[in-house]
């Protein structure tokens, strides 16, 4: 995979965009511009979902405050789907969500998990997080959110049964980004060595390509080399080549040589920049569900639920590899009691239960049409906590199994 620089754009355009942006944030993000766009503009809404739609943005307000909008506006977060896209699942995703918030908001501990819903890159964890501890009420179990663990350290969830003497289970959630640390890394890393902008205003045109993540020290010495290299090229207002050993290579010309058009097309044509990285989901799922496991917010002496929610990346790969994996990661850790893997995509099953091998299962029910969910329920096979299977059960089988 790699990340590709973006086009130089002139100071007069950008200033033009920034425009735009701020005038459309100051119009729509606004509680009261998205209840008008509900009650007037969303044609697919029926007047049922509508007005069940209005009812929810009015609770969903009032516990995420009027800023949060503005904030959310530009967000992938699964949380602000509602703001931007009209189609009907998303009224009918602000209905459940507002019907979630309700629950979870007579839970011990709700001020934090609100809190996380305030901020776009700590929301999609914390809408699991909500989720998960509706789940285990609607399952008649006690909920605490992000109880003390460990010392000064919290786990997102304490599920506990109605009897004085149930086991305490404790649970992580996390939501993993399509793209990995590594696709910010070469964004980084990207922005140093072709800094899109400076250029414009040096008058060059570049492009060229590194051929692996580097470390901090070599992002610092390829930085002070590409800096001279710009500036030789800006100087002598001649075109030029930087190679260094097979990891980068560049070329630039000032836009003014007469020959720039030439020495542009014989690079290829494009004034881009990329960053290879490789990346394997199941490494990096692998790898969350070790440091979810270890980092001490589970009790080693209480079992451990960790609830997943994978790049969909990971979905595409055979469900045996995901399970084998996840199992695999699971067995240095027996205080873990299980894992759930969580997804939501658009589908039409019919809701149903699927036995797998090693006690695992896999459901699939309709969250909101045609919004469904599967979760896939891994055991871990090094588990010495089975104490706490019962309560896990009742949170992830249909109750009509």
């Amino acid at each position: 995979m790699e990340f590709l620089g973006i086009d130089p754009i002139d100071d007069v355009e950008l200033a033009r965009r920034r425009v735009e942006i701020e005038e459309y944030a100051a119009t729509h993000a606004k509680w009261d511009a998205i209840e008008t766009s509900i009650r007037e503009e969303r044609d697919e809404l029926d007047d049922e979902l509508r007005s069940r739609a209005v009812r929810a943005l009015h609770a969903v307000r009032h516990h995420l405050g009027e800023e949060w909008p503005r904030r959310f506006i530009w967000s992938d977060a699964r949380i602000a789907s509602f703001l931007g896209n009209q189609a009907a699942w998303t009224a009918k995703m602000l209905v459940v969500l507002a019907d979630d918030i309700e629950a979870g908001a007579t839970v011990p501990g709700w001020q934090r998990v609100r809190r996380r819903l305030q901020t776009p890159l700590e929301a999609d964890p914390a809408i699991l997080e909500l989720e998960a501890g509706v789940r285990a009420i609607n399952s008649g179990l006690r909920v605490s959110f992000e109880p003390t663990a460990r010392g000064a350290k919290r786990a997102d969830l304490l599920i506990r049964g109605n009897e004085r003497d149930s086991p305490h289970l404790y649970a992580e959630c996390t939501s993993i980004q399509a793209f990995p640390q590594s696709s910010t890394d070469a964004r980084r890393t990207s922005a140093r060595l072709h800094p899109a902008l400076q250029l414009l205003d040096m008058g060059l045109q570049v492009g060229g390509s590194l051929t692996r993540p580097v470390s901090e020290a070599e992002l610092e010495e390829l930085g002070t080399l590409t800096t001279a290299f710009y500036a030789r090229c800006c100087t002598s207002q001649l075109p030029g080549e930087l190679d260094v050993d097979d990891l980068l290579h560049l070329w630039a010309t000032p836009a003014a040589h007469p020959d720039a058009e030439a020495f542009v097309a014989a690079h290829g044509g494009e004034m881009t920049f990329s960053v290879a990285f490789a990346h394997d989901p199941l490494v990096r799922l692998a790898a969350t569900l070790g440091r979810k496991a270890s980092k001490g917010q589970l009790p080693q002496d209480q079992p451990g639920l960790l609830l997943l929610e994978p790049s969909r990346l990971v979905w595409q790969l055979p469900l045996d590899e995901i399970r084998a994996t996840v199992r695999n990661a699971m067995l240095p850790y027996p205080h873990l009691t299980a894992t759930a893997l969580v997804h939501q995509h658009l589908g039409e099953e019919p809701s149903r239960l699927i036995d797998l091998s090693h006690g695992d299962f896999a459901s699939i029910r309709t969250k909101y049409a045609p919004i469904q969910e599967t979760v896939v329920l891994v055991r871990n096979p090094g588990s010495d906590r089975h104490d706490a299977d019962p309560m896990v059960d009742r949170m992830f089988l249909p109750a009509t199994r």
